[in-house]
């Protein structure tokens, strides 16, 4: 389990109230990896140096990416594993380096799908919507954007996480799932 947000925090609880063992670090085999350390704030319109930019794709690409691959050979092994990405939204109001380091995850985690399905390993990534955490205000939410009319919460993340953890989500991969209220329906 990486990330060390609020999701993240209910993402862990959630696991653990199922019967998983929940670890920052591995050794031996794992079943479940849920690479869920990126920073889902409010996006800056500000135009991104070089820094910012590599920053950013190291933390919301290729460090979850190298953290996969490095875990699937027990996966293939034991004929089970489960990828859960957590990303940002896909459609943007303003452009950033984690939108483009978000795009290249879900696009690698569709194609890795076809190399490793074969092998009872599942990768999806999900998107948070509006999630109510420590950084949110609900004063200052409107509740007629959003069709459910409420923010999300944590434990709306985590237990759609569990679901995908779970044997009942076989046959669930390869997609990029918004965990919304509906709220990306109306965003066009």
């Amino acid at each position: 389990m990486t990330g060390d947000n609020d999701i993240a925090s209910a993402i862990r609880e959630a696991l653990a109230t199922e019967g998983a063992v929940v670890t920052d670090t591995h050794s031996g085999a794992v079943d479940i990896l849920v690479n869920a350390a990126a920073d889902l704030h409010a996006p800056s319109s500000t135009p991104l140096d070089s820094d910012t930019w590599a920053d950013d794709m190291e933390r919301c690409f290729e460090a979850p990416r190298q953290l996969a691959h490095s875990v699937l050979p027990g996966m293939i092994e034991n004929k089970f594993g489960r990828i859960i990405n957590v990303i940002g939204s896909l459609e943007p109001m303003h452009f950033n380096s984690e939108f483009a380091a978000w795009g290249a995850m879900a696009a690698w985690s569709k194609s890795l799908t076809r190399e490793v399905g074969q092998h009872g390993i599942t990768i999806n990534c999900i998107q948070p919507g509006l999630i109510e955490t420590a950084d949110t205000s609900t004063e200052d939410f409107d509740a007629n954007i959003i069709p459910a009319g409420r923010l999300g919460t944590p434990a709306d993340v985590a237990n759609f996480v569990v679901y995908l953890a779970s044997g009942y989500a076989r046959y669930i991969t390869g997609t990029v799932i918004p965990i919304d209220g509906g709220l990306s329906r109306y965003q066009h």
